[in-house]
């Protein structure tokens, strides 16, 4: 899951994008220690992208699965 290409691939992401995103999907509603060091890593280094992430999790876990 780490790889570049990986984490490029999430830099040009808006909120949407990161709703639908099946990996980060995961991340928010189970996160394991490999995630955390992904997501916690890649907004290290993408900073400007905290907002977003953080409005993207505030959607995903206003969701009610049954």
């Amino acid at each position: 899951m780490e790889g570049k290409n990986q984490k490029m691939k999430y830099n040009d992401y808006e909120v949407g994008d990161f709703v639908t995103d099946e990996l980060f999907v995961r991340w928010v509603k189970h996160a394991d220690a490999e995630s955390d060091f992904f997501w916690t890593k890649w907004l290290e280094e993408t900073p400007d992208k905290s907002e977003k992430i953080q409005r993207a999790r505030d959607i995903i876990q206003s969701f009610k699965y049954q």
